[in-house]
């Protein structure tokens, strides 16, 4: 049964294993998004990986397709723990198409409830505080002053977040 693998690559090697395993008739996908890049002479706009250094294979894992994935100039792995190739689910696949077909998704931190972050953008830049996650609801900063035993929150974006350097 074919299912989605993350393909761990080399620095800037995406879409060359991206076009190879096309070449083997290996079902890939690249998601990326566009921005704007200055040149010395000129603006353009690039596509650049929306996950730099990955892309995703629809293989079965007991088949010849693997080996074609791991023998591609530029793959270092398929992601996994243990030994065991860890698989995707169909629904993010497809979620991460529709993003990237719009071409105006960006990277941004994954936030994890309980993380300090500060906010480098948007109306609530330099407040820093702790994310607070609940499903079904944007992740929120929180802001707490021990003293008085009072909180505040506020949604946050993942663009707008910097992770604080340990």
């Amino acid at each position: 049964m074919k299912r989605w693998f993350a393909v761990h690559v080399r620095s800037n090697h995406e879409r060359k294993v991206d076009r190879f395993l096309a070449g083997r008739a290996v079902e890939s996908f690249l998601p990326t998004y566009r921005v704007q890049s200055k040149w010395s002479d000129r603006e353009v706009r690039i596509e650049k990986p929306l996950f730099p250094g990955y892309l995703f294979a629809h293989v079965d894992s007991e088949s010849s397709e693997r080996v074609a994935v791991l023998s591609a100039a530029g793959v270092v792995r398929i992601v996994g723990f243990g030994g065991l190739a860890a698989t995707i689910p169909d629904d993010v696949i497809d979620s991460l198409r529709v993003v990237a077909r719009e071409g105006s998704g960006r990277p941004c931190p994954y936030l994890r409830d309980g993380m300090t972050v500060r906010i480098t953008s948007g109306p609530f830049r330099g407040a820093s505080g702790i994310v607070s996650t609940r499903p079904g609801h944007k992740p929120r900063l929180v802001v707490s002053i021990h003293l008085l035993g009072r909180s505040v929150a506020v949604p946050i974006e993942g663009p707008e977040v910097d992770l604080p350097s340990t």
